[in-house]
C-alpha cells in the first residue's frame, strides 16, 4: 500500500509499529467483539448491511464501551511510548547530519507541528482535537489550518472564483476608491499594524476582500472602522506561509474571502451592528457574565467601575444601592468594553497577543457554549486595574484601554487564565456530548440491551433485508456520482490552471510586445537622431565646400587681376614732370606698399631723375597675394578642424570612431551567425531574391541594434 502524501515518514513508522503490536491486536479483537454484540442484539447479520449513519453509530458506541478497559489503556502507554521514540530517533537524526543552528525543543516541536498539521489535512473532521491547545499559542503553519478548517465554507470560495471568471467588476464595490483610501491609512496609521505597512500586495489583499464584503451586501453605506479591523488577522495569518508578493493571488484571495465572510457571519450578536436583531440582547448577556466574572475575581474593581457610573441622586438607601448596584455596572461596562469588543482586541492590543486571543476564540467555534470573549475582557480590565482605580471619571477608563493595553503581554493573559478561568472554560470546551449509555461487551446476550431505551440519540428505524439492500445499492450509486463529481471537479481545476497559465502567457506575450514596440520607437529615434547628425554634418560640408569655391574664384580673379598690365608697366621711359604736378604729388600720399602699412609715415619725395618700371611680384602685386594665400590658408584650417579637430581631440575621435567600427563589425557577424549559423559571403547575400535580402538584413540589423541597446543600457548606472 503506498503511503499517504504529506504525512512525516516518522509518523508512518509509528503507525506500523503500532498496527504490528500485540496492544494493538487486543484491542480490535475487544471493538470487534463489542460490533458484533451489537449486531446480535439487533438481529443484522452483516455490518456492511448497516447505512452510514449505523456504522458511526455502531463505531462509537463499541469505541465508548471499551475506552476506560485494560486493553484501551495499554495502546496508550504503547502509541505514547512509540512517539516519543520515532520522533526522538529523527531529532537525534538530525542533529547528527543536519548541524541545525535550532535547539532540540525547537526540532521537537516542528516535527510535531508537522505532524498535526499532516493529520489535519489527512482527516480535517479530527478539528475537535485543536480544544486541546485550550490556553496555549498555535503554531503559524497550525494556526492557517486551524482557520481554514473552523471558518470553512467552499460555497463562498466557489461563488466568488465564478464571479471572477464571469465578470471581474463584480466583485468589486462602488465604494472601492474609498475602501483602498481607508486601508491604506489604517496599515500607515495604526500603531500595532507596523509590520504591514508599505506592502502593495498586503494593501490590494485588504481592498479586495473588504470590496466584495462591501458588494456581497448591495448597500452604498461605507463599512464601518470595525471591518476593516476584523481583517488583519486573516492577513496575518496568510503572511506566515505565503510571501507578501504572493497575497494577491487569486487563490489567496479566495481563501481570505472564504475566511473573513464566514467569521462575519458566524460572530456573536454583540460584535454587530446596534441596529440589527440580536445586538440589544446578546450585549445584555455579554455584559451581564462580564459582569459577574468581575465580581467574583476582582470585587474592588467592580465597586470601583460601578461608582463611577452611578449617578449621585441615586444614592437613596442602601437596598435601592443594593439593588443598582449589579445594573449599573452593567450599563458601565456597555459603555466602556463595546469598542474593544467590536474589534475583537485588534488595534487595541499588540498583533503576537491578538493571535492568542483569537486561537482561543477559533478552536471553539463548534461548540456553542464555548464563549472566550468575556474572559479576556475581564483579564484585560484586571490586568490594567491599578491605572483604571487611578480614574476619576468614565472617560478615563477609555483613554486607559487606548493607551496602556497595548503594553500587556500574552503571557499574562496566559497566566490569568490557567489561574482563573482553565477549569471552567476546559470543561465547557471539552465537554462530552455522546450522552448514551455504555454497551459492556461482556454482558449477557440474552438481557436487553440499556441502551435501546436510554439512548439520547434517534435510533435508525429497523429495516428488512431488501430495503437495506436498495440502501446499499442508493449508497453505491451515491458514491459513483460522487467519484464522478469528484472528477468533474478535478478536470474544472485543471481547466481553471489551465485558463490561468493562457491568461499569464497572453499577458507576458503582451508585456513583451510593448518592450518590443518601446525598444522599436527608441531605435527610430536613434536613427532619427542619426539621419539628423548626418544631414547637418553634410550641410556643414556643403557650406565648407561653398567657401571653398567662393575663394576659388577670389583667388582665380585675384590671378587675373595679376596677369593684368599694371599702369607703371606701361611706360617704360620716366617723364619728367612739371614743377605743378611735382607739387601736386608732394601734396598726395605715396601708393599702398609694405612700408606704408609698418611704418605708417611718408617717404622722400621722388627723385626728378628718369627710374626704371619696377619688376613683377614687387609692390601692391606682391601684397594681394600674400594677402589671398593667408586667408585661403586660414580657411582650410578652419574646414579641417570642423571636420576633424585636432591635437588629443582628433586622437581621440578617431579611436572612438576604429571603437565603433570593429564593434559593429563584430556585432553584424554575430548576428549573421544567430539568423545563419554562420557569417556569409558577399556572393552569398547577392545570390539571394530581394525580398528575401531585405528581410534577412532587416532581422541582422534588428539583432545588431538590441546588441547596441544592451550594451547601452549595461554601461548606465544602477
Amino acid at each position: 500500500m503506498a503511503a499517504p502524501p504529506g504525512l512525516p515518514k516518522w509518523l508512518l513508522d509509528c503507525k506500523a509499529q503500532i498496527t504490528d503490536s500485540p496492544e494493538w491486536g487486543a484491542l480490535t479483537r475487544e471493538l470487534f467483539d463489542a460490533i458484533q454484540q451489537q449486531l446480535t442484539e439487533s438481529k443484522v447479520t452483516y455490518f456492511t448491511d448497516l447505512s452510514e449513519a449505523e456504522k458511526t453509530l455502531f463505531m462509537q458506541r463499541a469505541a465508548k464501551a471499551i475506552q476506560h478497559g485494560k486493553s484501551f489503556q495499554n495502546l496508550q502507554v504503547n502509541v505514547s511510548h512509540s512517539l516519543d521514540q520515532h520522533l526522538n530517533n529523527q531529532v537525534a537524526k538530525e542533529l547528527l547530519e543536519d548541524f541545525p543552528v535550532i535547539t532540540k525543543s525547537d526540532l521537537v516541536l516542528g516535527h510535531a507541528r508537522d505532524g498535526s498539521v499532516a493529520l489535519l489535512k489527512k482527516w480535517p473532521e479530527m478539528k475537535n482535537k485543536l480544544h486541546l491547545c485550550l490556553n496555549q499559542t498555535l503554531p503559524d503553519r497550525l494556526r492557517q489550518i486551524a482557520w481554514k478548517l473552523f471558518l470553512h465554507n467552499p460555497n463562498l470560495k466557489k461563488q466568488y472564483v465564478e464571479i471572477l471568471q464571469s465578470d471581474a467588476k463584480n466583485v468589486m464595490s462602488i465604494l472601492d476608491l474609498e475602501i483602498v483610501q481607508k486601508s491604506q491609512h489604517l496599515l500607515e496609521n495604526e500603531y500595532t499594524f507596523q509590520e504591514l505597512a508599505g506592502s502593495v500586495s498586503i494593501l490590494n489583499a485588504m481592498k479586495s476582500t473588504l470590496s466584495y464584503y462591501h458588494a456581497r451586501k448591495r448597500t452604498q453605506t461605507s463599512l464601518i472602522d470595525s471591518d476593516y479591523m476584523l481583517v488583519v488577522p486573516f492577513l496575518v495569518t496568510s503572511l506566515a506561509t505565503v510571501h507578501p508578493d504572493q497575497l494577491s493571488h487569486r487563490n489567496s484571495i479566495a481563501l481570505l474571502i472564504e475566511e473573513y465572510i464566514t467569521f462575519m457571519k458566524q460572530r456573536p450578536g454583540y460584535m454587530r451592528e446596534s441596529w440589527t436583531e440580536d445586538y440589544k440582547t446578546a450585549m445584555q448577556n455579554f455584559t451581564d457574565t462580564v459582569a459577574t466574572l468581575l465580581e467574583k475575581h476582582d470585587e474592588e474593581l467592580a465597586t470601583h467601575i460601578m461608582n463611577l457610573f452611578s449617578p449621585t441622586e441615586a444614592k437613596k438607601s442602601k437596598s435601592k444601592r443594593e439593588m443598582g448596584t449589579h445594573e449599573t455596572l452593567v450599563e458601565g461596562l456597555r459603555a466602556i468594553v463595546r469598542p474593544m469588543v467590536r474589534s475583537l482586541f485588534v488595534g487595541f492590543l499588540q498583533l503576537d497577543t491578538v493571535m492568542y486571543v483569537w486561537d482561543q476564540y477559533i478552536i471553539g467555534l463548534d461548540v456553542a457554549e464555548y464563549d472566550i470573549v468575556p474572559v479576556f475582557t475581564v483579564i484585560t480590565l484586571m490586568l490594567l486595574r491599578d491605572h483604571i482605580l487611578e480614574c476619576d471619571i468614565p472617560v478615563g477608563i477609555e483613554t486607559v484601554l487606548g493607551d496602556h493595553a497595548l503594553k500587556l503581554k500574552k503571557e499574562q493573559y496566559m497566566y490569568e487564565v490557567n489561574r482563573n478561568f482553565f477549569n471552567d472554560l476546559n470543561a465547557l470546551l471539552n465537554k462530552d456530548r455522546m450522552d448514551m449509555p455504555i454497551l459492556d461487551p461482556t454482558q449477557s446476550l440474552g438481557l436487553p440491551g440499556p441502551w435501546t431505551h436510554w439512548s439520547s440519540d434517534k435510533i435508525p428505524p429497523r429495516l428488512k433485508a431488501h430495503d437495506r439492500r436498495q440502501a446499499r445499492e442508493e449508497r453505491e450509486a451515491q458514491k459513483l456520482r460522487n467519484v464522478q463529481e469528484q472528477r468533474e471537479a478535478e478536470e474544472n481545476r485543471k481547466q481553471m490552471e489551465l485558463q490561468e497559465r493562457m491568461e499569464e502567457e497572453e499577458r507576458l506575450r503582451k508585456l513583451m510586445e510593448e518592450d518590443r514596440k518601446r525598444i522599436e520607437e527608441d531605435r527610430l529615434y536613434l536613427e532619427d537622431q542619426l539621419e539628423f547628425e548626418r544631414k547637418r554634418r553634410i550641410e556643414s560640408e556643403r557650406h565648407a565646400k561653398e567657401e571653398i569655391e567662393g575663394l576659388k574664384k577670389e583667388i582665380d580673379e585675384l590671378r587675373k587681376l595679376r596677369e593684368r598690365p599694371w599702369p607703371d608697366e606701361v611706360e617704360t621711359n620716366y617723364q619728367p614732370q612739371s614743377r605743378e604736378s611735382k607739387d601736386t604729388r608732394l601734396d598726395q600720399p605715396p601708393p599702398v606698399s609694405a612700408a606704408t602699412h609698418d611704418t605708417k609715415t611718408w617717404g622722400a619725395p621722388p627723385s626728378v631723375q628718369t627710374t626704371q618700371t619696377p619688376p613683377p611680384g614687387t609692390g601692391r602685386r606682391k601684397v594681394a597675394e600674400t594677402v589671398t594665400l593667408n586667408l585661403l590658408e586660414r580657411v582650410m584650417d578652419s574646414v579641417n578642424y570642423l571636420g576633424h579637430s585636432e591635437g588629443r581631440e582628433k586622437e581621440t575621435l578617431d579611436r572612438e570612431t576604429r571603437n565603433g567600427l570593429k564593434d559593429y563589425s563584430r556585432a553584424y557577424e554575430e548576428a549573421q551567425v544567430e539568423v545563419f549559423g554562420r557569417k556569409l559571403r558577399q556572393e552569398e547575400w547577392d545570390e539571394m531574391e530581394d525580398n528575401e535580402r531585405t528581410e534577412m538584413r532587416d532581422k541582422v540589423m534588428e539583432i545588431v541594434w538590441q546588441k547596441y541597446e544592451d550594451k547601452y543600457a549595461a554601461s548606465l548606472p544602477q
